[in-house]
């Protein structure tokens, strides 16, 4: 006994019965890319937030001493290794005097001694003057100069 399956009804080729349709492969494999994407797009962003930071590259600069005019010596500093400022003269204005390593202080006392910082607020201390204020204390005379650079660094 033959039997003939010519009439019968096949699966192959046919939506839902085996292999998907061309349309729903497809879809799968753009979900599959979405996905994907999603991931990565993720992992960047996680490693961009919390891995990706700038490396703090420390300077060892050369132990050597620079004389200054007054007598006094600076080493090198800061990132170029370059040498630091020597410290100017106290210069004396009405019995006031400017000092510190910087020039930032204004005082009654002569060659203030301060650690050797430099802010770039100090620069503006040039546009103004160190005399007694109205208080009798040694100070820096506010100017609108000054005052407009300090406000600004």
């Amino acid at each position: 006994m033959i039997i003939n399956n010519q009439n019968a009804p096949s699966s192959a080729g046919q939506p839902g019965y085996g292999e998907p349709s061309g349309s729903k492969q497809v879809i799968k494999i753009l979900i599959a890319i979405a996905a994907l994407l999603i991931i990565a797009i993720g992992g960047w962003f996680i490693w961009s937030k919390f891995f990706n930071k700038p490396v703090q590259q420390n300077v060892a600069c050369t132990q050597e001493a620079m004389v200054c005019p007054d007598g006094s010596s600076v080493g090198r500093t800061g990132p170029n290794c370059e040498f630091a400022k020597c410290p100017e003269a106290p210069a004396k204005v009405s019995d006031c005097y400017i000092s510190g390593c910087s020039n930032q202080i204004c005082s009654d006392q002569q060659n203030v001694v301060t650690t050797c910082e430099y802010k770039e607020g100090y620069a503006c201390y040039k546009l103004t003057t160190c005399a007694k204020q109205a208080d009798g204390k040694c100070g820096w005379t506010p100017t609108l100069e000054f005052n407009s650079c300090f406000m600004g660094k």
